[in-house]
C-alpha cells in the first residue's frame, strides 16, 4: 500500500513539473529574444516586445529599441521580410516596403504630416507612401 502511495505521489510531482515547464516555455515564447548589433559592434539580445520599429536599409535593417526608457539604435544583417517572419505578425504591422512597426508602441499618427508618435517620446516621419489598409489601421 505504501509503495502505491509513493508512486502516485511521484506521478503527481512529475505532472506538476511538466505543467511548470509548459508554463515557462509559453512565457518564454511570448517574450522572444532577438540578437542585434549596437553601434559599438557589440551584439546584444533584446526582447522583441521592446522593438519600436524597423527600417530597411539595403542588406541591413535599422531597428529602434526601447531600452531602459531610452531609444537605442541597433542593426541586424537581414532583410525586412526575414525580420518580419522572425518577430511574427501579431504585434507588428508592415507600413510599406521600408518600415515595420510594433503596434504596442504606436501612440498617435498625424496623417497630414505623415508623423508617427511612438513610445519613448520618439517621432517618426514616414517618407514613403503608406498602404491604404495600413493607413486605416493607424488612423483608427
Amino acid at each position: 500500500m505504501k509503495r502505491k502511495r509513493k508512486k502516485s505521489e511521484a506521478s503527481e510531482v512529475q505532472s506538476k513539473k511538466k505543467k511548470n515547464l509548459k508554463k515557462s516555455i509559453n512565457e518564454e515564447s511570448e517574450s522572444k529574444l532577438l540578437r542585434l548589433e549596437k553601434k559599438d559592434r557589440n551584439h546584444v539580445w533584446i526582447k522583441i516586445d521592446d522593438i519600436l520599429f524597423a527600417e530597411s536599409n539595403d542588406h541591413y535593417v535599422n531597428i529602434l529599441v526601447l531600452e531602459n526608457n531610452e531609444v537605442v539604435n541597433m542593426t541586424r544583417h537581414t532583410s525586412l521580410d526575414a525580420l518580419t517572419k522572425l518577430v511574427g505578425n501579431t504585434k507588428f504591422i508592415r507600413v510599406n516596403r521600408f518600415y515595420l512597426l510594433n503596434r504596442n508602441h504606436i501612440k498617435e499618427y498625424r496623417e497630414e504630416e505623415k508623423l508617427l508618435l511612438l513610445s519613448g517620446n520618439y517621432s517618426l516621419k514616414l517618407k514613403h507612401s503608406i498602404h491604404p489598409v495600413v493607413r486605416k489601421i493607424l488612423v483608427g
